[in-house]
């Protein structure tokens, strides 16, 4: 796994989400309502609904599409009708950049 840049720390307000590519992976990319950095893949584990056009509630993603709720910091379903996690990629700030460590892409 490496470490890559994904968008500027300021390109987020608190309880946002966007989508970004990385390295030529798609990956959602939040900020809690307190104020920390998540990432994960980019769609739904319920209905591959894109997540970047969802609502950040505190600590969780809500999917835009049937409502299902992803904790951000373990991925783990908060709200069905999804019943799979997300994959959770680790995430640094580093020089004002958010900075995420993906698998390689044949994974």
């Amino acid at each position: 796994m490496s470490w890559s840049r994904a968008c500027p720390a300021d390109d987020l307000e608190p309880e946002d989400v966007i989508e970004v590519d990385v390295d030529g992976q798609s990956v959602a990319v939040y900020r809690s309502k307190s104020g920390s950095y998540h990432a994960s893949e980019p769609k739904c584990t319920h209905a591959k609904v894109n997540l970047a056009g969802g609502c950040v509630i505190g600590t969780e993603i809500e999917c835009p599409k049937h409502n299902a709720r992803f904790e951000l910091a373990t991925g783990e379903v908060t709200r069905r009708p999804a019943v799979k996690p997300l994959r959770i990629y680790p995430v640094e700030i580093r020089d004002g950049w958010v900075c995420v460590e993906l698998p390689p892409s044949d994974e």
